[in-house]
């Protein structure tokens, strides 16, 4: 699996949000040599899944770049259907049978942005990743996610 980030609209060529890098430390990885990238549909081509923090990015991707649309999730909102989707695949199989139990995006599956909203909001943010990230990841590679990364 390749991860990768860019920003709605991003910020191009800035490192990432201090207190969020010091946040990203605490929890084992870093963020040296990260810089913002705003997302274009060249990064929408090469993705298999676009996964946002904020309804209202989802919306503005989806608005500007229609096609993408299919594969363009809120972070909590996949958590959820795959949370709720038979175990029984992984990868795009276990994508395909989450868009069929798929509830619609909405501001209540929002993951607040920390920038520069300091340490607490940083902890928060990254909390509500890592939950996400514990249903995401096993199944969409089946590899099981250690607890506290």
């Amino acid at each position: 699996m390749d991860v990768s980030s860019a920003g709605v609209p991003g910020f191009p060529g800035n490192a990432m949000d201090p207190t969020m890098a010091r946040e990203l430390e605490s929890r084992g990885a870093h963020g040296h040599g990260h810089l913002s990238r705003a997302v274009s549909a060249e990064i929408l081509d090469a993705a298999d899944v676009v996964l946002t923090l904020e309804f209202a990015h989802r919306l503005r991707i989806t608005e500007r770049w229609p096609e993408h649309a299919p594969k363009v999730f809120g972070l909590r909102q996949l958590a959820d259907a795959l949370g709720r989707s038979p175990a029984d695949g992984e990868g795009l199989a276990a994508l395909d049978a989450a868009l069929a139990v798929s509830r619609p995006d909405s501001l209540s599956w929002d993951v607040a942005d920390p920038f520069r909203q300091g340490t607490s909001a940083a902890r928060r943010c990254a909390a509500e990743i890592d939950e996400a990230l514990h249903v995401i990841v096993p199944r969409l590679t089946g590899i099981r996610v250690a607890s506290g990364n």
